[in-house]
């Protein structure tokens, strides 16, 4: 959960302990050990995280770092191109590079460049391991009476920080003081402005044949229509397996379970599947005030026989950053395979409203807290500065992977939620990424 870019947000806030020394690192070491949290904090270590079987997607990269060099506290890429990785003691730079290069080598779709190096390794003085983090960010998540004004947590790795987004400056004393009294670091606390949040409930004509980013809509029980946006076409695991496409799960308007919609592109009368696997959303252990809560905010439609489909993903002619693209067809990307994105990689996403956007990832396993109807939340999304608009969910995100190919893109997650603009009039959107979607769905996943 990171931000790689140049981040506007106020650091440790009121106390003023937190100086420009971080992004240089040469800040003195204020880690406190496990020993030191109180009891509303659970105290695991990285290697009770990985074990208790929760994924974080790319964060699970990090932990699996720190469970070899205790006081590893982040991996993200920087503004300059290289890896900038926190370690409190930095004696154990050595030991840390060597397992950043080790998982590069065994993740080579993370950070491998387009003419097949790997960038170099950046150590910077940490204060906090990361699995500190982790374990602060789930006892503000946790905590059932936590202050109004949350609009997302995140153990952000390239701040060394735990990461609240706030309605309001207003806010932000409050959920200090509250973080505080759960034992956790004041310092540790990095507040930023966040637009509110919105479900994102041309590419908008019937085609010939099907293409990831293309408006589709389905007709509930209810008789209420629902118009989204095709996700990716995939194989259910294997390469020949089942196909259908992937979409927003929320697009169904249903959060118990599969119910057999049917599903068409551009009109009613153009069916191309039925919903087939759609897993109950959970109703325990939700952010305050959700109905329903998830890893991942994804369906499965079967495709129809009949139904012609093309191995690729839409760019439209016109792409945006901080606003929409247009919904004029560009350029068709095959999809090359499925990866969880690093902090600072880049980011595509093609939506029936608004077109292409792209920006940069911004934070990964970012908690989103409840919006929307009926009220959710979602537990460990990937973040995106960039525009996206209603109408964009279930939409494909995607980027440039390795071995490059220029005509071939790999996919990286369906679209969700968007923000209004924030203080700084910029945009983000949020996304389910590829591991948590086989996860929730219970396969393996073969896009095309």
């Amino acid at each position: 959960m990171s931000r790689a870019i140049n981040r506007i947000g106020r650091l440790g806030i009121l106390s003023g302990l937190v100086t420009a020394a971080l992004i240089v690192g040469a800040c003195t070491d204020l880690e406190q050990p496990h020993s030191t949290l109180r009891a509303a904090v659970r105290q695991r270590s990285a290697a009770q995280i990985l074990k208790a079987g929760n994924s974080r997607g790319y964060e699970d990269r990090i932990l699996e770092i720190e469970a070899k060099v205790p006081g590893f506290g982040g991996l993200s890429i920087d503004t300059d191109g290289t890896l900038k990785a926190y370690l409190t003691d930095t004696s154990r730079a050595p030991d840390a590079r060597a397992a950043v290069v080790a998982m590069s080598h065994a993740h080579p779709e993370l950070f491998t460049r387009q003419d097949g190096s790997t960038p170099s390794v950046h150590i910077v003085k940490g204060e906090y391991a990361f699995s500190d983090l982790v374990n602060w960010e789930q006892a503000l998540v946790d905590a059932r009476s936590r202050p109004a004004g949350v609009r997302l947590l995140d153990a952000d790795e390239s701040l060394n920080r735990i990461r609240v987004g706030v309605a309001s400056t207003s806010d932000e004393p409050a959920i200090l003081s509250f973080a505080e009294g759960l034992g956790i670091a004041g310092a540790a606390i990095h507040f930023e402005q966040v637009g509110e949040l919105y479900p994102g409930t041309s590419v908008q004509d019937k085609l010939p044949r099907r293409h990831a980013g293309i408006q589709i809509g389905s007709t509930d029980p209810t008789a209420d229509t629902a118009v989204c946006t095709l996700g990716f076409m995939v194989h259910v695991n294997s390469p020949t397996g089942t196909r259908g496409f992937l979409t927003a799960s929320h697009c169904t308007l249903n959060f118990s379970g599969p119910t057999g919609q049917v599903w068409h592109q551009n009109k009613p009368a153009n069916r191309i599947g039925v919903e087939s696997n759609n897993p109950a959303w959970r109703t325990t252990g939700c952010d305050i005030g959700a109905m329903y809560c998830d890893s991942a905010d994804v369906a499965f439609m079967t495709y129809d026989d009949s139904i012609s489909v093309d191995d690729s993903v839409v760019q439209t002619s016109t792409v945006g950053t901080n606003g929409s693209g247009n919904t004029t067809i560009g350029t068709l990307y095959s999809i090359a395979g499925g990866k969880d994105p690093a902090p600072g990689d880049s980011a595509y996403r093609t939506g029936r409203t608004s077109g292409t956007t792209r920006g940069v990832i911004v934070g990964t396993c970012v908690l989103v807290p409840t919006n929307g109807s009926p009220t959710r939340s979602l537990d460990c999304q990937d973040e995106v500065q960039a525009f996206a608009s209603g109408g964009d969910s279930g939409g494909p995100v995607y980027n440039f992977g390795f071995p490059l190919n220029l005509s071939a893109r790999y996919a990286l997650g369906i679209f969700n939620t968007f923000t209004a603009a924030d203080g700084q009039g910029r945009y983000h959107y949020y996304f389910s990424p590829w591991s948590l979607i086989q996860r929730r769905l219970g396969v393996t996943l073969f896009p095309f």
